[in-house]
């Protein structure tokens, strides 16, 4: 059933915009929201534009300061680019030895980029390297997947997770890529099948794996899993299920979870996990709902969500959380509404956003977030 799973969520998108013009309100409850007009200095500029539209791409920050991005769903898949801040312009690198999209990329210790997977649930790897400019393949993964999470480990292994099988099943299965001998080996299994969730690496080494699509729908349930014994154990679950929704590590250590396809439609709250206690707690909601925005945590220690889709349109707007307050404040708007992006907080503290969709085709854009003075 090829595509099944998009053809779903595509249902459950239409479905809502029929039930906000029924249901006025129902995106969530309100939450804690800032009124006030958008900060000061929080503001979009148009920067360069990639050489090919681009959405469901990746994009890493290399050690150089330079972005590389990386594939996506566009007549070039193979395609590759780097973003140079200083001159705010794209440039060409090697073309990609697989390419696709719905892939990981992991910025390694050896300053090397692991590409991993991707749409149709390919089992393909292959590594960057920046100071050649040049891809080489590296051993397969033993599952195929895409819209999996790939973790790098304190020892320097990656740990990739979950995703959907070439028949757009979901999967529990996971495994670690070892960069000293350039191969995959299994190890355990997630308690949960599931794809679209969110992974990330915690003060304490573990890591904390969350929502997602599983078998009969979306999941409110996390887990952890520990480098030490290969082991994974349940934790609290959210307070309700998640689908394409974001999860940062705040600076005090617990983990925002914002926005993504609830039951039916995309949902505008927000949630704290607490590794300390592994329970999950309520924080004030967005503005508005929100599934495929992206999440960047600034220097100051802010999160600054953009864009996504709210069932009906694709966003312009985006927000800052206050984790001292629990508060979300307006900031400037994008040029694009977008969805299925990326974004990448550059070394002078500017944010990078480039390509997505705004459901009709691959943006040949990108633009430059401002923080507030």
């Amino acid at each position: 059933m090829k595509g099944g799973r998009f053809r779903l969520k595509a249902i459950a998108v239409a479905l809502f915009a029929c039930l906000a013009a029924i249901l006025p309100g129902q995106a969530g409850p309100a939450g804690a929201v800032g009124t006030l007009s958008p900060r000061a200095g929080g503001r979009w500029i148009l920067t360069g534009s990639p050489a090919i539209g681009l959405k469901l791409q990746t994009a890493t920050l290399l050690p150089n300061g330079t972005v590389l991005v990386a594939g996506g769903q566009n007549y070039a898949p193979d395609d590759a680019e780097l973003y140079y801040p200083s001159a705010g312009q794209f440039g060409i690198t090697g073309g990609m030895v697989y390419g696709g999209f719905q892939q990981t990329a992991t910025l390694l210790r050896t300053g090397r980029v692991l590409v991993a997977g991707g749409y149709s649930g390919t089992n393909t790897a292959e590594l960057y390297d920046p100071s050649t400019g040049a891809w080489g393949a590296t051993a397969w993964m033993h599952a195929r997947r895409y819209a999996h999470t790939a973790t790098l480990l304190p020892d320097g292994r990656v740990l990739v997770t979950g995703g959907y099988n070439y028949f757009d099943t979901p999967i529990p299965t996971a495994e670690l890529y070892l960069p000293n001998k350039g191969r995959w080996k299994y190890t355990g299994d997630m308690a949960q099948a599931r794809g679209g969730h969110q992974a990330v690496l915690l003060p304490n080494g573990k890591v904390l794996v969350a929502g997602g699509l599983g078998q009969h729908g979306g999941l409110p349930d996390a887990e952890l899993y520990d480098p030490a014994t290969g082991k994974w154990s349940p934790t609290g679950s959210m307070t309700q299920g998640r689908d394409e929704f974001t999860m940062t590590v705040l600076p005090n250590g617990t983990v925002l979870a914002a926005g993504g396809l609830g039951s039916v439609y995309p949902t505008n709250t927000a949630e704290i996990y607490d590794p300390a206690t592994g329970t999950w707690t309520p924080t004030g909601s967005m503005s508005v709902a929100r599934e495929w925005q992206q999440a960047t945590l600034l220097p100051d220690g802010l999160v600054l969500v953009t864009g996504g889709t709210d069932g009906s349109f694709d966003l312009t707007s985006a927000e800052l959380y206050d984790p001292s307050t629990g508060v979300w404040s307006p900031t400037g708007s994008m040029t694009y509404g977008r969805m299925q992006f990326t974004s990448t907080l550059l070394a002078n503290g500017e944010v990078l956003v480039a390509g997505g969709t705004n459901g009709s085709g691959a943006y040949q854009t990108a633009e430059l977030y401002i923080p507030p003075s």
